[in-house]
């Protein structure tokens, strides 16, 4: 049998959480692809790193339910203890991940005097936290509920990918969902939501360090502000527009990255960044 379609008690928190753990797990495995693909730490900013780690990582995490499927073995349980299986493969990238990460938040500032931008960061982390806690509610949208949601219940309950006929949408790439579907076989449909939401953040890192070798940092934060006032709605749905534009961003920053540098290894590399991707 496929899950409940449940909310869990706290879900700001719960998922919140949950939702931090599959970004983390998935960090280790696109760092990991950064490895493979020759592109070291110094070749990087931090924030480059994170949002193509994040389109790479993301598209691998889908092949869970994609290979679980065609094994006809798709359940909660196989779900879960392949994602924990991931995590104790991945656990000493995982630490280093952490560790960096903390290392960085210490210490990320403002410059002082730049009132601007203080503003115009202050209203992007303000409008996402709204987003965040409307991401928190169960799902209510059309799309939502009419086959983003609704697929994965009846594809866990046949514990594969099989045909929906009346699903017309399930005919087309369901990537985004396969990802979205991982925390809705293990934790709850709350998380689908709140994933959508953390594509959305993705993105708008990949357009705030894109711009870095274009514009000065208000630039940068001008162009973000921008994408999250026409993409806000987006951020609380069962949705996966917000994956479909964190693989457009960070397509983006490749091109430019190469256009920056002129090292002709970065075409090669856009086309392997595009291998994982699966979604809609």
């Amino acid at each position: 049998m496929g899950p409940s379609i449940l909310t869990k008690p706290f879900p700001l928190v719960s998922d919140l959480f949950f939702v931090i753990a599959l970004l983390v797990l998935a960090g280790a495995i696109g760092d990991r692809i950064l490895r493979i693909l020759s592109i070291s730490q110094k070749e990087l900013t931090t924030l480059e790193r994170v949002a193509l780690c994040g389109a790479l990582r993301l598209g691998i995490l889908q092949r869970v339910f994609l290979i679980l499927g065609a094994l006809h073995v798709l359940s909660t349980v196989s779900v879960a203890l392949t994602l924990l299986a991931l995590l104790v493969l991945f656990g000493s990238a995982i630490i280093g991940i952490v560790s960096s990460g903390v290392r960085y938040a210490l210490r990320l500032h403002l410059a002082h005097g730049e009132l601007m931008a203080t503003t115009l960061a202050a209203a992007i982390v303000v409008a996402l936290c709204v987003a965040l806690i409307l991401s928190a509610t169960p799902i209510s949208d059309s799309d939502g509920i009419g086959y983003h949601a609704s697929a994965l219940k009846w594809w866990m309950e046949a514990q594969t990918l099989a045909a929906l006929p009346t699903f017309i949408h399930t005919f087309a790439p369901m990537g985004g969902e396969l990802v979205m579907g991982l925390g809705f076989a293990t934790w709850s449909d709350t998380s689908m939501k709140m994933t959508h939401w953390a594509f959305g953040t993705l993105t708008l890192v990949a357009l705030y360090t894109s711009g870095s070798r274009l514009t000065n940092h208000i630039g940068r934060l001008v162009v973000a502000g921008l994408f999250l006032a026409f993409a806000l709605p987006l951020f609380s749905g069962a949705y996966i527009d917000l994956g479909v534009a964190l693989y457009v961003a960070t397509a983006c920053l490749a091109w430019i990255r190469w256009q920056s540098s002129y090292d002709v290894r970065w075409p090669r590399r856009f086309v392997l960044l595009g291998l994982p991707r699966h979604s809609s």
